[in-house]
């Protein structure tokens, strides 16, 4: 079939064993005859061909950067203070924790299991449970950013949880005029993550040991409505705070020291093939805002 204005040919098979990586072009209807013209090896041989893109939402087009908003990670408070651990520490304990009373002295520290009244104690300021005053110091030391305190016993996070997200990774997200299925009257955001390879630091597995960032870019998908926009900004604010990704064991690929999702699902696509990556799912929204305030982020 040759087009009306002569400017190509389409080679039409109906045996996919004799499909070659042609180039994919868009046609009009109106723009095709019936008429078979046998293809010449010099028809119009200085005519270039021009293979137009696709419309995808994501764009590597120089002039399409401009219309995503970059967001950076946080820089650590302790480094950007020079505080020594053990100071950042006794700071995360006076804010976010009172002396108990000796009416309390019957009570247990759920954490090493002895009684209250075998050491000193105190509470958690907003839930109020007690434990000794040893056993949060050694809490806070050994996670992950130690501004914050998490309740052992009911997961209240006292302070802002910060996670060991690699520092020079970057989130971009815009505006797209495509839908996601299920959300017919509004138009998507499309959300990108890069990361590179780099080397662990103190709060990671395996400190001065490389990391690996396979998979990258990651993209994600939400509705461009109003629920849509607030979990964005959920993310936006989980991102600064190191909570999206995290170093660890891939178990997708079996590998140790990669940079992993950190348990904030995210739709990497736009319409679902079984997986459950993608929409429609009306309750993912939902969802995703019960995992971001397990997180502290609300």
């Amino acid at each position: 079939v040759k087009a009306n204005d002569s400017q190509g040919v389409i080679h039409v098979v109906k045996n996919p064993a004799q499909i070659l990586p042609y180039c994919v072009i868009q046609l009009k209807k109106q723009s095709l005859t019936s008429q078979y013209i046998k293809p010449s090896h010099c028809v119009l041989p200085n005519t270039s061909v021009h293979c137009p893109t696709p419309n995808l939402p994501i764009s590597n087009k120089a002039h399409d950067k401009a219309s995503w908003s970059v967001v950076k990670v946080d820089q650590p408070k302790e480094s950007i203070d020079n505080k020594t651990p053990l100071k950042t520490i006794e700071e995360t304990m006076h804010n976010f924790t009172n002396p108990t009373t000796r009416s309390d002295d019957d009570q247990t520290c759920t954490i090493c299991c002895d009684p209250l009244s075998s050491a000193g104690a105190v509470s958690l300021s907003s839930c109020g449970h007690k434990f000794h005053s040893s056993c949060i110091h050694a809490v806070i030391s050994h996670q992950t950013g130690q501004q914050h305190i998490q309740c052992p016993n009911c997961q209240t996070i006292h302070g802002i949880k910060t996670g060991n997200q690699p520092t020079e990774g970057k989130m971009y997200f815009r505006k797209h005029t495509g839908q996601v299925p299920g959300y017919p009257d509004c138009g998507m955001i499309v959300i990108k993550y890069t990361m590179e390879d780099g080397v662990q630091e103190d709060g990671h597995p395996n400190p001065g040991k490389p990391f690996h960032a396979k998979g990258f870019p990651r993209t994600a998908f939400l509705p461009d409505n109003q629920k849509g926009n607030h979990v964005l900004q959920l993310l936006v604010k989980a991102f600064r705070r190191r909570l999206v990704f995290t170093v660890g064991s891939s178990l997708s690929r079996g590998e140790d020291d990669c940079v992993t999702w950190n348990g904030i699902h995210h739709k990497t696509q736009i319409q679902d093939n079984g997986n459950g990556h993608g929409f429609p799912d009306m309750g993912y929204l939902d969802r995703v805002q019960g995992e971001l305030k397990q997180k502290g982020v609300e």
